[in-house]
């Protein structure tokens, strides 16, 4: 999970766009952070309740990266005994 932020205007556009905010409520709130796995992060001014706009989440979440391991430097190689190296002692 991360947290930064984003342009407030494409933040309350994309809100608006989503439903979750209206045009006679865009006043009450403020924005104030993006989530990776929330979303833009909306603090009612009148209540302090905080509201997220999830339509974003799946664009702002980072892909997981997976390498393989690499073998170059004498670690195990895929197809080593199973006790490698010690196999031989």
């Amino acid at each position: 999970m991360s947290i930064h932020e984003r342009d407030p205007h494409k933040a309350f556009a994309d809100a608006l766009a989503s439903g979750v905010l209206k045009e006679n409520t865009i006043g009450d709130y403020m924005y104030m952070y993006t989530d990776s796995m929330k979303g833009d992060a909306f603090k009612n001014k009148w209540t302090k309740k905080y509201i997220f706009n999830n339509e974003i989440r799946y664009k702002l979440r980072e892909p997981v990266k997976w390498n393989p391991p690499s073998y170059s430097h004498g670690e195990r190689p895929d197809n080593a005994h199973p006790y490698w190296p010690y196999h031989k002692r």
